[in-house]
């Protein structure tokens, strides 16, 4: 769950109440600054080549607490990001999202139009 999705009107709660709902057993981590590293991988706020090694630190960061939070998960739920607009930028943006998910467990990477959750099957 990022720091942003955390101001929209409790997000952490309702997140928490659908885990329950759906009788999934887990832990929700707040992610400090995503959106500031998602304006860089965008090139909208930040340039992303004088930010590259920030970014590549916060990455490993992220890289880490999920490491760490995730040893005894199956799988692991992230939601991927539009890749930037500028096609010089794809190289980049697959090397972020592989620092991001080095050495973790099975993970799935998800992306939709927009947020969208069901609890119909």
């Amino acid at each position: 769950m990022t720091d942003l999705s955390l101001r929209r009107s409790s997000g952490y709660a309702k997140m928490k109440q659908l885990l329950e709902m759906l009788r999934i057993k887990a832990d929700v981590e707040i992610v400090d600054d995503w959106s500031r590293l998602r304006a860089s991988l965008r090139g909208t706020d930040m340039d992303l080549d004088t930010n590259n090694e920030t970014s590549r630190i916060y990455l490993s960061n992220v890289n880490r607490l999920i490491l760490k939070k995730s040893t005894e998960t199956a799988i692991s739920f992230l939601y991927l990001d539009c890749p930037p607009d500028s096609v010089d930028l794809y190289a980049e943006y697959l090397d972020c999202l592989n620092q991001l998910t080095l050495s973790l467990r099975p993970c799935l990477l998800v992306h939709g139009i927009r947020a969208v959750t069901s609890t119909t099957l």
